[in-house]
């Protein structure tokens, strides 16, 4: 999404609003995540004098696979976004401490926002997916989804460093019942 700054450009303090769509495109072959429409994209650009501060709400909707169960589900999210845009021309200007810093630049007339939405909505997504917090998951033996039935595994654990010691319980256990006999 490009926003056309000109009318800002030489006024310290104007402001101008923008809103439109933005494709974005997340691929993660692991997680099947996809972006299922454009990102709807409100906000503002305000000429700080210094920079252009870009002030934005993002709202998305995706489609991904379930962290427990596998399954499809669909979600949204929206993200609030803050960020400063300088002139390429006036980077010079700059200390030598931001040089350093990403930031995003722009030159001419025009700010392009797609690489920042595409960041912020990559971030705003959650650390694990969960179609809904009672989701039970997926037997660990027989993968039956437990959403739907359940099995009849055994799903008792033992740690595999202590099976030596479930075997001595188990005949120090017949030995005590012998000696009761």
């Amino acid at each position: 999404m490009k926003v056309n700054i000109g009318s800002i450009l030489e006024i310290r303090g104007d402001t101008i609003s923008f809103e439109g769509l933005q494709e974005v495109e997340i691929s993660d072959p692991e997680l099947e995540l996809k972006i299922i429409e454009p990102v709807v994209v409100r906000g503002t650009v305000t000429n700080t004098g210094k920079d252009f501060l870009v002030q934005a709400v993002l709202s998305f909707k995706y489609q991904v696979n379930c962290g427990r169960c596998l399954e499809k589900y669909g979600a949204s999210g929206e993200v609030k976004v803050q960020e400063a845009y300088i002139n390429k021309s006036t980077l010079d200007l700059y200390d030598e401490s931001l040089k350093d810093d990403p930031v995003f630049t722009f030159t001419g007339d025009v700010v392009d926002l797609q690489e920042c939405i595409q960041e912020q909505v990559f971030l705003a997504l959650p650390m694990s997916f969960v179609c809904r917090d009672e989701c039970k998951g997926l037997c660990p033996i027989c993968g039956q989804n437990f959403n739907i039935k359940t099995c009849n595994c055994s799903l008792e654990t033992i740690n595999p460093q202590f099976e030596s010691l479930k075997v001595l319980l188990s005949k120090e256990a017949i030995r005590h019942e012998k000696q009761k006999n």
